[in-house]
């Protein structure tokens, strides 16, 4: 039965392995555009459906961490929310849009994304409430946002362009210009909250580790999408009992040849030791004290 457990425990421990971790979601606005971050343990499985009112992004076989949640936005210009759905083994991220922005056909928002290797495995998400910028706001604020986010030579483009204009922030854009370097891709600069750093970052025992983790897989199992691969399992733990069943050794009672069950063996052999006894002149009751017999059954197997 230890055997067993220990192999179902083994199994529920590693069941998940396969399945990738959503362990975190943010995001931070630039007047026209927002930029969202997946964070993931490990690179998943994704794709991305954008529709006139919201963005999805399907995840297969992915797990989500519990201080995750709904988030419904106030005051942006480009979301409205951001949600999360789970079925089955897909998990759906909706980002509804603030369309209510987009006055006309040709102001249909722009998705611009792309992924970050690093500890963690990061999906980006740019939003742009605009498909192309036309006024001269419009281009400060992709100015700003480019510069923000570490894309210099975008930012210093939507500059000129600005400046082109010949607009009366020509003093706003000199104190946002930048120099214009290769443009390069770099690291978000905007971070998840305080509250959500502490908390990644505070040390955790292996043992709470190891519980959280079987309570939350336990929560999340699908017993109907898992069952092919528990019977599978059944059958690997039947093939194992088998295997120990045969190569465990068998104990066979090995009997005597000449002992029964009845006294100290058979007739032959004790009519064989009496005579022998009695030849090395021991007499009927020593006999029958070391044969366990009665000194009348010594005679008659002795006389017979």
């Amino acid at each position: 039965m230890k055997k067993i457990f220990c192999l179902i425990l083994f199994i529920v421990v590693i069941f998940p392995l396969h399945c990738i971790k959503l362990i975190n979601l943010y995001h931070q606005n630039y007047e026209e555009i927002d930029r969202t971050v997946l964070v993931f343990d490990k690179k998943p499985h994704y794709s991305i459906i954008k529709n006139p009112s919201d963005i999805q992004i399907l995840v297969s076989n992915c797990l989500i961490k519990d201080n995750i949640k709904n988030i419904r936005l106030r005051n942006n210009n480009v979301l409205k929310s951001l949600k999360i759905q789970r079925k089955k083994n897909q998990t759906t991220i909706i980002i509804r849009l603030n369309i209510s922005n987009q006055t006309a056909k040709d102001r249909t928002y722009n998705l611009e994304s792309f992924e970050v290797k690093g500890k963690n495995y990061k999906l980006i998400l740019d939003i742009f409430n605009i498909l192309e910028p036309k006024t001269i706001d419009e281009h400060l604020s992709y100015a700003n946002f480019y510069k923000s986010v570490g894309f210099l030579n975008k930012a210093n483009k939507h500059l000129k362009i600005a400046e082109s204009l010949k607009a009366p922030q020509d003093v706003f854009i000199e104190q946002i210009k930048v120099e214009e370097i290769e443009d390069e891709a770099s690291e978000i600069t905007q971070k998840p909250s305080q509250e959500l750093i502490d908390e990644e970052i505070k040390q955790k025992t292996p043992f709470s580790e190891i519980m959280s983790y079987i309570q939350k897989l336990v929560k999340r199992i699908n017993l109907k999408n898992s069952l092919p691969f528990l019977i599978i399992i059944l059958v690997i733990i039947v093939v194992i009992m088998i295997i120990l069943n045969i190569k465990r050794p068998k104990t066979k009672q090995k009997r005597s040849l000449h002992h029964t069950t009845e006294g100290f063996g058979s007739y032959e052999f004790k009519k064989k030791m009496i005579s022998k006894l009695s030849e090395q002149g021991w007499q009927d009751e020593e006999i029958a004290k070391e044969m366990k017999l009665t000194e009348e059954q010594v005679k008659n197997i002795y006389m017979s």
